[in-house]
């Protein structure tokens, strides 16, 4: 397994500040760097096509890197699933029919190494909902450069993450998926392959 497969803060190490975390990320970036184009077409705005909405205008890599870290989620394919899924849930700017578009793309048009399976898609569902019914901000509207130095359970409280919520749905997501390295690293006391 590639160091940025292995590579995840726990959403329980809530006493880091942003700054550690994105400088964690930061010393596993020189193989994260090589993603295709279609991954990358989602979080960078200058490679879309002007006028689309369906992959967050302004949702660079660095934003998109401080939500996994709020998530506490790691970088495999179903933490992706999941923290793209939770920030369309907080933006309230895409329709149903571009959740169902995106979906598609990612299951069938990414290149096979970050193609969704139907796990995948069950987890990028899950988290469009939760963060329906979060009180959580638009995560892919908020400023980020302004809390480097603070924990990221401030920040968490400051976006409205509501800690509860998501700590339920990581014991289901848990429980749905015994097999997958993602799902059962998720909280305390789990096996983790590269805690930061």
């Amino acid at each position: 397994m590639a160091v940025f497969q292995q590579w995840h803060i726990p959403f329980s190490r809530d006493d880091l500040t942003l700054q550690m975390g994105l400088d964690s990320i930061a010393a596993i970036e020189t193989e994260y760097d090589d993603l295709p184009l279609m991954v990358r077409l989602a979080q960078t705005p200058q490679l879309q096509a002007p006028g689309s909405t369906l992959f967050f205008p302004g949702m660079d890599q660095y934003r998109h890197d401080c939500i996994h870290l709020l998530l506490g989620r790691g970088l495999l394919i179903m933490d992706e699933a999941f923290t793209i899924g939770f920030t369309m849930g907080t933006s309230k700017k895409m329709t149903n029919s571009e959740h169902s578009l995106y979906a598609f793309l990612s299951r069938y048009v990414y290149p096979d190494v970050y193609k969704f399976t139907q796990h995948e898609l069950a987890v990028l569902k899950d988290g469009i909902k939760l963060a329906f019914i979060s009180n959580c901000m638009p995560l892919d509207q908020f400023d980020f450069q302004d809390w480097l130095d603070e924990p990221l359970g401030k920040i968490r409280e400051v976006v409205g993450l509501e800690p509860e919520y998501i700590e339920a749905y990581y014991a289901v997501e848990k429980r749905h998926y015994p097999h997958s390295i993602a799902s059962q690293r998720l909280l305390p006391n789990e096996k983790k392959l590269m805690a930061f």
